[in-house]
């Protein structure tokens, strides 16, 4: 098994939703609140660059963008008013999104990419050392043995963590 566990740390808006109260019939028909629709957009680096191969994300839907970028779900499922939208590229940090539900949706999003500079930070510790993550201003410190197993269980080895 592999002694090294990655986790990110995104300090940037997160957005959060919760959806409740969807029932579901017997027949085939959508639950209620239960819309479907078009939504299109494009994905870039921080540069402006189309990003390709990117995958996104709504519900149980997943397109993938092709080599300029953009990407379109001709029948997504939105729940009442609201959608989330995360998009996926490997070595970039994943972004999700909340949107409040429109007739016509476009979307344009920004992938900020993992490693080092004046905005990211990408490093390795050791989980039983106290460590301060600190860039573009911003610091997380973790104290030792602050890093744990899913169960609980306090986790001792390498630690890489990305944070933007």
């Amino acid at each position: 098994m592999n002694k090294f566990i990655k986790f990110s740390m995104f300090v940037a808006i997160v957005a959060i939703a919760t959806v409740v109260g969807c029932k579901r019939d017997n027949s085939n028909s959508l639950p209620e609140n239960m819309q479907k629709m078009t939504l299109s957009g494009v994905v870039s680096d921080l540069n402006g660059n189309p990003l390709s191969d990117v995958k996104v994300v709504t519900g149980t839907e997943t397109v993938v963008t092709n080599s300029d970028g953009t990407f379109n779900f001709k029948q997504a499922e939105v729940i009442g008013k609201r959608l989330v939208v995360r998009f996926v590229k490997s070595g970039y940090f994943t972004v999700t999104r909340s949107y409040i539900k429109q007739d016509d949706m476009y979307f344009e999003a920004a992938l900020a990419p993992k490693g080092n500079s004046g905005i990211s930070l990408k490093t390795t510790f050791d989980a039983t050392q106290e460590k301060t993550l600190e860039v573009g201003g911003m610091k997380v410190q973790l104290p030792a043995s602050s890093v744990v197993h899913h169960k609980g269980s306090a986790y001792n080895g390498n630690v890489t963590a990305h944070m933007l």
